[in-house]
Parts: C-alpha cells; sequence; structure tokens
C-alpha cells in the first residue's frame, strides 16, 4: 500500500518511543512510502497507485541581510510553452546482481522505450538518462587482468564489470537508448573510488567505449537544447592551476545538468593510489563552479539548472544528519558548492548515495535543522540510490531500521523499495515521479515543483528546531 511520509522530529524521548513502533511495524514500512497513514486523502491517493503532493512541506526562512553576490534564480528563462519536455531517468547503485536490480532493468527498459515511443509521435519528449554513481554495485573499477582472483574482492576490471548478468542487462538497455541517439551521463561515487582508479570510468563524448554513459572527467557540465541534443558544455584544462571554462550560448539550452564528484570532499577515499587524483578531481571542481558562478552572473537569462551528484545535500536516509553514516547535509558540503545554492544557482539537486528514493520540494527546513543555516532559495532534492540493493529488502541490516535513518529532513515522498527517479521539466514545473516496486508491482508516486520560485521571505516561521538523537555525530569537516 501507498503511505503518506513519516514525519521523523521531535525530541530524543520521542524519537525513542517512534523507533520502537518502527521496529515492531518494519514490514509495513516496507510496502509503500511511509511508515504511518496520516489522512484518507493520502489513502485515496495510494489506491489509484499515484501520489501526487504539489505543496511545498513548510515555509522556509533566511536569516536577515543579504550573503553573497545577487546571482539570480536558476530559471530565469522565458520558456515557450510549446517547449519539449526534458525527461530525466536517474539511478545510482546499480548492476549490483540481485533480483532487484533485475526488475529495475525491466522497468527501464521499458520507460526508455515509452520515451522513445514519444518522441517518434512528436510528443517533443527529450529523454536523458543519469547515472549517479556506485555505478558497478559492489565493485570498482581497477586495472587488474580479467578473471584474477589476487585482487581484492571489490576490485574488477573493465571487462568483467560488464560481463556480469545483471549489469551486461542494464548496459544493454541503456546503450540501445544511446543508439537510438540519446544521451546518457554519469557522476563517479564512493564506492567507484574504491580501487584507486576512478579515471577509468570516463568516457568521452562519441567513444564507442566499453560504457554505456558519457564521462569526460570528474565534474562537467551538460546542457540540453530545443531539438533534442545533449552535449558537454564545459571544458577544463589540466595543469599546476586547473581552469575550466562553458560554451558560450548557454541561454538557448532548456536545462543545464553540473555533474560533480562530490566523494573527495564529502567522503574522501582512502589508500594512496587515490590522492593525487582525489586532489585533481577537487581543484577542478571548485575551478568549474567558479565557471558556473560566472556564467550565472553574466547572464540575464539562464535555463533550468540542476546540480547532479553522488553524495545529496540533504536526505532523509541513514547518511543524512543524525543517521547511522552521516556525510550527506548541507554542512558537510564543500563550501563553493555552499555558496551557489545559498545563492539561487541552483534550482534542484539529484542524487544517489542513500538507497532509497526520495523526493523534497524545498530542502530549506531540513538545512536549518541539520545545518542551522537559513538558504536564500528554494532548492528541491531528488535521491534515488535504490536500483540494486535498497534499504528495504531483506538483509539490510541497520540501514533499513527507522532509528538510524537521517533526522533533519522530512521529504514529500519516501520509499526504501528498489526503483529509480524521472523527472519531466516542462515549460511550467517539474515533475518529480518515484517508481518503486512494492507489494509485487510498480507504483509512481509524483510531486510537483513550480519553476521560477521566488526568494525566500526576509522573515517566515521557522520549523521546529528540537535536538535529535545522534544529530551531533560527525563535525563538519574542517576548512
Amino acid at each position: 500500500m501507498v503511505l503518506s511520509p513519516q514525519a521523523r522530529w521531535g525530541t530524543a524521548a520521542r524519537s525513542l518511543v517512534a523507533a520502537v513502533l518502527l521496529c515492531a511495524c518494519a514490514s509495513v514500512q516496507g510496502e509503500g512510502w511511509g511508515a504511518f497513514e496520516l489522512d484518507a486523502t493520502f489513502r485515496a491517493a495510494a489506491r489509484a497507485g499515484v501520489l501526487d503532493e504539489g505543496s511545498e512541506r513548510g515555509a522556509a526562512a533566511r536569516s536577515p541581510g543579504e550573503r553573497g553576490a545577487e546571482l539570480g534564480a536558476a530559471d530565469s528563462a522565458d520558456v515557450p510553452a510549446d517547449a519539449p519536455v526534458v525527461q530525466l531517468i536517474a539511478f545510482g547503485d546499480a548492476g549490483a546482481s540481485t533480483a532487484a536490480q533485475r526488475q529495475v532493468t525491466e522497468a527501464l527498459a521499458r520507460t526508455l522505450e515509452q520515451a522513445r515511443a514519444e518522441v517518434e509521435g512528436a510528443r517533443r519528449v527529450i529523454p536523458v538518462v543519469l547515472w549517479l554513481g556506485n555505478n558497478f554495485g559492489e565493485h570498482a573499477l581497477a586495472p587488474v587482468p580479467a578473471g584474477d582472483t589476487r585482487a581484492r574482492a571489490v576490485c574488477i576490471s573493465t571487462q568483467d564489470a560488464w560481463s556480469r548478468p545483471e549489469a551486461a542487462a542494464l548496459a544493454k538497455v541503456v546503450r540501445a537508448h544511446r543508439w537510438a541517439g540519446f544521451a546518457s551521463f554519469a557522476v563517479l561515487g564512493r564506492r567507484d573510488w574504491e580501487c584507486g582508479a576512478p579515471q577509468l570510468a570516463f568516457q568521452e563524448p562519441g567513444d564507442d567505449g566499453p560504457h554505456p554513459w558519457v564521462m569526460p572527467t570528474y565534474n562537467y557540465v551538460v546542457r540540453v537544447f530545443p531539438g533534442g541534443e545533449a552535449r558537454v558544455a564545459s571544458r577544463c584544462d589540466a595543469g599546476p592551476a586547473i581552469t575550466c571554462a562553458l560554451e558560450p550560448g548557454g541561454e538557448a539550452a532548456l536545462v543545464e545538468l553540473v555533474l560533480l564528484d562530490t566523494s573527495p570532499w564529502n567522503d574522501p577515499p582512502f589508500g594512496e593510489r587515490s590522492e593525487d587524483r582525489d586532489a585533481e578531481s577537487l581543484a577542478q571542481q571548485r575551478a568549474l563552479l567558479e565557471a558556473v558562478r560566472a556564467s550565472a552572473a553574466e547572464r540575464a537569462s539562464a535555463p533550468l539548472r540542476l546540480l547532479v551528484t553522488h553524495h545529496p545535500i540533504e536526505t532523509a536516509g541513514p547518511h543524512g544528519q543524525g543517521g547511522l553514516y552521516p556525510d550527506s547535509a548541507f554542512m558537510y558540503t564543500e563550501p563553493a558548492l555552499q555558496r551557489l545554492l545559498d545563492d539561487g544557482v541552483f534550482a534542484g539537486v539529484i542524487s544517489g548515495h542513500d538507497r532509497n528514493l526520495q523526493v523534497t520540494a524545498d530542502i530549506s527546513d531540513g538545512v536549518k535543522r541539520s545545518s542551522r543555516y537559513w538558504l536564500d532559495y528554494p532548492v528541491f532534492q531528488v535521491v534515488a540510490g535504490a536500483s540494486s540493493r535498497p534499504d528495504g529488502r531483506a538483509g539490510a541490516g541497520a540501514r533499513g531500521l527507522s532509528w538510524y535513518k537521517g533526522q533533519a529532513l522530512i521529504p514529500d515522498l519516501i520509499s526504501e523499495r528498489a526503483g529509480f527517479a524521472e523527472l519531466r521539466v516542462s515549460a511550467d514545473d517539474v515533475l518529480a515521479l518515484l517508481h518503486t516496486r512494492a507489494g509485487g508491482r510498480w507504483r509512481v508516486g509524483a510531486v510537483t515543483i513550480p519553476r521560477g520560485r521566488a526568494r525566500h521571505p526576509v522573515a517566515t516561521a521557522s520549523p521546529g528546531m528540537e535536538p535529535c538523537v545522534g544529530c551531533d555525530s560527525r563535525p563538519p569537516r574542517p576548512r
């Protein structure tokens, strides 16, 4: 059954009671969007198999005074009413050898086939696939010979990575999408750094290499244009001082995607083999963000600009503030990226990392709780890291217990079953869809997010800011 989101905020005592109750009814939580049914409206939507909640969860506030340069909204373009719909299909933690991955691959194939049918039917849809990191499931690429059992179990060659049945089936589906003339892009995840060779996942545009995506480097920008073209629009030069630049003509794009490798800051890789590349990726990211900032300041009209990362800015899963593995909150975000989020450069964020599905129309209240910071602009967050090993599966361990979930963010929709996310960007709004398999069938939840949202007022009501269990479990990284 489809259930309403769970409100997990409260005092430590209330959290303890909630944990006991949730452990007792864990089988209920796995069936849908949250832990409890709250009203008849949600139950009626559940019976229809679709949950559509377009309103934002609460008024957001900002601290008095100005913080940073006024760069304008991340969505200020005058989009024609008949502009094509940009369809972003996103998933993370892909390719593991699980039944969940096989089911998700079949559903992705149907979704992409339907998207191509809409294009052929002149319905003006531009489908783009996004891989959100940990792209080889529990493995990472390494320069080891195929079949070499001496390497650590997690390390795998490129040939072996795509020869596993579940990974091969997923790659086949996405390659068919690319061969039909459509785009697929990827970012690195924490697992992709595990064996010290993340560069083995890179693939240049036009390169018919082993991977079913384009990922030219650690950090890059993609623009989607009305004619259906989705192309890399950034260039970063290597050297002692890394510099990045964006192509001119960005105002003609429908959507601008800024794809970042967040692991070097949020969760630095270990091992000598990773140290140099870690520093290179972080320096490149800062240079690219500076180029994005300059571009935003120069252009009076901007397309919808979205951030694509492995680590969410805020999440209600185990990686959120107060969770079991806290590394994904605004306070843990690289400072240059914090400034751009606060200045309204990004309308929303699409991420993986947590093995669940989430949509939050505005993370401002969550940022206040996790980081005691007041964002100037609304920012939405989509999390889709449940492709192959969702937290709701049997054997997920502590990850599946509500006691160990992030306590700062209250999503508009959340599911811990396997699935993927779809965003349909039109002239008026962003329709965020969560495709999840529960109760033996596929279900879809929806949140409609208006485009062109205004800056937060100087004074608005704040959410409850009570302390929560485990919220001080990790300090932010020193700057």
